[in-house]
């Protein structure tokens, strides 16, 4: 009687075993899905077109594809004469590419004292008409050097000041 006993309880241990395991993957699947940023309080889905503040700029979301995804530079919202459009952003454990800079990126007051810009992406697809209509007189916007003719055709494309300079590094 009593191996009988222990059978039923390895039986019954093994499945209550298997039903925690299925709960914890639930919860998983669950807790991967609410993919808010807390200090920004925004929602990273597929179908949002979420604002993102993060490091002296705002992103628009433009896509998601599992745990990756891709952002537009909306606004240069920081202080100084130095400015960098990154090659990508961490929302929330998700790595989100930057490939376009949107209209009026740098037009605010802000964008009247910088000096440098950075483009660090490598993937930019697009450029705004406008993206730099704030931009003050003798700017430089610094470009992945393999992409210098490609970004100088978007940005010149975009209206940029005919005294800004483009150069590669």
């Amino acid at each position: 009687m009593e191996t009988r006993f222990g059978g039923v309880c390895k039986r019954t241990g093994a499945v209550i075993f298997a039903a925690v395991v299925i709960m914890f993957a639930v919860l998983n699947i669950i807790a991967d899905t609410d993919d808010s940023v807390s200090a920004e309080a925004v929602s990273v889905t597929q179908s949002s077109e979420a604002q993102i503040t993060k490091d002296e700029a705002t992103y628009m979301m433009t896509g998601m594809d599992g745990n990756s995804g891709t952002v537009a530079f909306n606004s240069y919202v920081g202080q100084g004469s130095y400015a960098t459009v990154p090659a990508s952003i961490i929302v929330n454990s998700h790595k989100m590419k930057v490939t376009k800079i949107m209209a009026a990126a740098f037009s605010g007051e802000e964008a009247a004292g910088l000096k440098t810009i950075v483009i660090r992406s490598r993937v930019i697809s697009e450029v705004e008409k406008g993206a730099f209509s704030g931009i003050s007189a003798g700017t430089v916007i610094k470009v992945p050097f393999s992409k210098l003719s490609e970004y100088t055709a978007m940005i010149e494309a975009a209206g940029v000041r005919d005294d800004t300079t483009v150069i590669g590094y």
